[in-house]
């Protein structure tokens, strides 16, 4: 539970009378309240993260930015619906099973503009989302939770400068995945203003609206308020519970189905195993480029298997006596691991998960999850031995994996603005074919 703050060093309110001013605006003789400077700091605060943070994902991928193209889904689908049925009726469509809400929006926005001017639209709509986490974890909301405004940082940048994650980066169709890390973080650490919960529950509606996310945090939201009661922690977990539902509705009634054929639990134990030591344990600490050099290895399987014990071992301590927060954190990720190999949305069979950079959307939160354990586990009331064991492995984790995987290939270039071009000089009931990344897309349409 968390303590109740303090009443030491709280201004008392002043007296009645002719003059009065309201708290929190101005003190005595007209200067700016102890109050006013903190809101004032806390926004130069977030501005600065907010510039650093820019900064960081563009160094990652520049490309991104001076030549954004579309990826996927992109144009392929959310892009595609909307410009040959119109905006609206594709909202009601489930695609992989489900609702896919926020990149369908943005797609209607971009119906406004012109066809050339598309991939910036989703590549800056994609980074700001992308930048959202990271700006609530440095935000004074989790100084409820991680008083340590150092701390707050630090989580913020392993959280942006993550390895193993390619496919994560300034795309629209993948920001579905920091949407529902956002989602998270607003029931580990709710906001603190009636503006804020405002925000927060139009989050909540993007993410839980968009994939099957909400059906993961139902449970851990659930948890959130049985170990930390409130009304509001009430209103999320009961909102969560909704839109949760809305998606099962969406997954049993459409008629796109997972492919649990795909099921990596179709497999053997050892091959799970060896999948969650690579792309979770190998891929947080010596990323995609590290996992690409051990895999061939034959003592591999044998590292594979130590690892992951030491990883659940890890996650178990961090369940059993990990604060409040931490909990709800690692179990959503537990959720969210569990979804993606009993059903993943990419096919092929589950021997592909092991291949190192492949579906690395899936392993972005449950590798958060891990740092966010392994950060915990620094701490001085953690038994030595366990603080020995972070240590090493976040020393690896920034030695290692960060450094080998800062800065990802660009994508090929496949000239969308000429494409754009030929579109906007195409006849009435033309059929334009567009080429997009990942090479073998296409995005189809029929001219107006």
């Amino acid at each position: 539970m968390l303590a109740r703050p303090s009443a030491k060093g709280l201004h008392k309110p002043r007296r009645q009378g002719a003059g009065r001013v309201r708290k929190g605006t101005v003190g005595q003789y007209g200067a700016p309240s102890r109050g006013a400077w903190q809101r004032v700091g806390e926004f130069v605060w977030i501005l600065a993260v907010a510039a650093v943070g820019m900064a960081v994902i563009f160094s990652r991928r520049p490309d991104a930015f001076l030549n954004p193209q579309l990826w996927a889904e992109d144009g392929g689908v959310w892009f595609q619906d909307a410009y040959n049925v119109g905006p609206w009726r594709p909202l009601l469509w489930p695609h992989t099973g489900y609702f896919q809400t926020f990149p369908r929006l943005v797609s209607d926005i971009g119906l406004t503009l012109p066809l050339s001017q598309l991939p910036m639209l989703d590549c800056y709509v994609a980074a700001a989302v992308q930048l959202l986490p990271a700006l609530m974890i440095a935000s004074r909301r989790f100084g409820q939770l991680i008083p340590r405004r150092w701390v707050r940082l630090w989580l913020a940048g392993v959280y942006l400068a993550i390895p193993n994650s390619y496919e994560l980066n300034v795309n629209l169709t993948n920001a579905q995945w920091h949407l529902a890390l956002a989602a998270v973080l607003l029931v580990v650490a709710p906001a603190l203003s009636r503006v804020g919960k405002a925000a927060d529950f139009f989050v909540l509606a993007l993410s839980g609206l968009t994939g099957p996310f909400a059906i993961a945090l139902a449970i851990p939201a659930w948890l959130s308020w049985l170990w930390q009661r409130s009304g509001w922690r009430l209103l999320l977990a009961t909102a969560i519970s909704g839109f949760g539902g809305i998606q099962v509705y969406a997954l049993f009634s459409g008629q796109q189905h997972r492919p649990l054929a795909a099921s990596i639990f179709n497999t053997s134990v050892p091959q799970t195993l060896r999948v969650l030591a690579g792309q979770v344990g190998a891929g947080l600490l010596v990323g995609e480029k590290g996992y690409a050099w051990l895999q061939p290895h034959a003592w591999w399987p044998d590292a594979a298997f130590a690892t992951s014990g030491v990883a659940a071992v890890a996650v178990v301590y961090c369940l059993i006596r990990g604060t409040a927060g931490l909990r709800v954190f690692t179990l959503f990720a537990i959720f969210v691991l569990g979804g993606a190999l009993l059903a993943p949305a990419s096919l092929g069979g589950p021997g592909r998960l092991a291949i190192p950079g492949y579906g690395s959307r899936y392993w972005l939160i449950p590798m958060l999850a891990l740092a966010a354990c392994l950060t915990w586990m620094l701490g001085r009331e953690r038994v030595w031995f366990a603080r020995v064991l972070a240590a090493a492995a976040v020393a690896t984790m920034l030695g290692v994996g960060m450094r080998l995987d800062w800065v990802y290939e660009p994508l090929p270039n496949l000239h969308f603005g000429h494409y754009a071009l030929q579109f906007a000089k195409a006849a009435p009931g033309s059929v334009v074919r567009i080429p997009i990344n990942p090479p073998s897309w296409t995005m189809v349409l029929i001219k107006h």
